[in-house]
Order: C-alpha cells, then sequence, then structure tokens
C-alpha cells in the first residue's frame, strides 16, 4: 500500500507526464482513501500499546476499545505489524481481568475467617494481652492465600502491554498488600528491662515515620479506576482524613480481596 501510494501517478502528470485516464485517476484516489485510513488505525494503535517501552506511557486503556481496533474493516485489506501485538494484550487483558474477579473478588473464601476475630478500638493494634493484632492476619491460612493469588495476578499481569483497569487495580492490591506486610516485618521482638523473660514489641520510629508516609501515598492516591472495579465488585470504599473506610454492599461475598481490604 504505502509502494502504491508513493507512486503518484497526479504528481507524475503535473510534472509535464501524460494526461491521466479517468480509471487510473479512480484506482489512485482509492489508494489515497485506503492509505489514509491505514495511517489513522496505525496511528490509533501505537497510542494503545506501548511499543517504544516508555517508562512514563500510563494512559488507561479499556479492553473493549483494544477489542474494536482489532475488529476494524480496514484489516480485511491491510496487514499491519502492530495487531498482533494488539490481539496478544486484548487476550492478556481478558485473563487478567478474568483471574481478578475469581482470585479476588468473587469466590468465597471457605477457610478460617480471622476477620471475626474480637478486635479493640480501631487506633490500636495492640490487643489487652499485649498481642501484635496484626500477626492474626500475617500469620493465617487467609494471608498465605492472598500472597499466592497476588503473586498469579502479577505474573499474568506482567504480561499485558497496555495498562488496564484490571491491571491498574491488580497493581494497586499488590502496593496494599506489600504496605501490610512491611508493617509486619518492621514490628521486631526485644528483651524488656525486667529480663529476658519478657519480650516486648517493638517499632523503630524512623520505620513508624516510613511506613506512615507510604501508607497515605498508597491509599490516598488511589486510582478512580480501582474504585469503579471495587464498586463493581460490591465494596465500597472512602478516604477519611485518618484512614480508608472499606464497606461490604448487600449481597456481596467474603473474599480474599474484601478482607485485604479491611485489615488495611
Amino acid at each position: 500500500l504505502q509502494l502504491l501510494y508513493d507512486r503518484n501517478p497526479v504528481s507524475a502528470s503535473s510534472r509535464g507526464g501524460n494526461d491521466l485516464d479517468n480509471e487510473v485517476l479512480r484506482v489512485y484516489n482509492l489508494v489515497k482513501d485506503l492509505h489514509r485510513l491505514a495511517q489513522e488505525w496505525r496511528k490509533t494503535a501505537r497510542s494503545l500499546i506501548n511499543l517504544d517501552k516508555d517508562p512514563m506511557f500510563s494512559e488507561i486503556i479499556r479492553v473493549e476499545t483494544i477489542e474494536a481496533i482489532t475488529q476494524s474493516h480496514i484489516l480485511s485489506k491491510v496487514k499491519f505489524p502492530e495487531l498482533c501485538t494488539l490481539k496478544n494484550a486484548a487476550s492478556a487483558a481478558h485473563e487478567v481481568k478474568e483471574m481478578l474477579v475469581n482470585e479476588l473478588f468473587r469466590d468465597e473464601y471457605h477457610g478460617i475467617d480471622v476477620n471475626k476475630s474480637r478486635l479493640p478500638d480501631k487506633s490500636s493494634l495492640l490487643a489487652a494481652s499485649g498481642d501484635f493484632l496484626l500477626y492474626r492476619f500475617t500469620g493465617s491460612e487467609m494471608y498465605s492465600a492472598i500472597e499466592k493469588a497476588l503473586n498469579s495476578l502479577k505474573e499474568i499481569s506482567s504480561q499485558l502491554s497496555v495498562m488496564t483497569e484490571d491491571k491498574v487495580t491488580v497493581d494497586w492490591m499488590v502496593k496494599v498488600f506489600d504496605w501490610v506486610t512491611s508493617l509486619r516485618d518492621a514490628v521486631t521482638e526485644q528483651t524488656a528491662v525486667e529480663g529476658p523473660n519478657n519480650m516486648r514489641l517493638v517499632l523503630k520510629v524512623d520505620h513508624a515515620l516510613s511506613i506512615l508516609e507510604h501508607g497515605h501515598v498508597v491509599f490516598y492516591s488511589i486510582p478512580d479506576e480501582v474504585q469503579q472495579q471495587l464498586s463493581l465488585n460490591k465494596i465500597t470504599t472512602k478516604i477519611l482524613p485518618r484512614r480508608l473506610s472499606v464497606e461490604m454492599m448487600k449481597q456481596s461475598t467474603f473474599t480474599l480481596g474484601l478482607s485485604l481490604l479491611k485489615w488495611s
């Protein structure tokens, strides 16, 4: 198509060539229109996929948008090298979407529900006994199940060459999980002044400030696309001055994703 377009008979005629007959002119106009449509398709395609691996490329694309361009009528007349990349992206995007819902938001968790343990005032993670309540979560089978699900999602999501709403949600949920884990890892046991038989939990000030700052970044900058995805899965989130409120809608299911958000 490009070769035919470059061989512009109209241009040759204007330089003193023979006059064009109507059939040649008609064919050239068809080539010119097809070339314009092809250029438009390629421009749109390249705006959807990060072919240059630009780290600043962050436009969020809907799966339906990718599918629509792979079904364009021009593809019956012109072949594009970008088409294979787009089809692979659409396939991976669907896989991420389905896996995200199934792993974190659709299937009910049937293990031990650590959310049902009696918790103290929300301003503290220490029980009256001095136990660090976060250990109930991070030491549970539920925590391991969430970690396994997120690892699987990360592996599939990393193969997706476009940024979809579901990939953004996966990335954010991973950040939430990593933040909870960082808090667990920052708390250590040290011998109390009363003697070696008395241990106390210690969180260093610099670690606490760093974790708090990172928590603000993760929770107060929750993307709109993530909130929309959570809403589709019957979970509402509200950013309050001192915390992130997570609520279940009616008829919602006890899922791993909901549990992670509630503990966070």
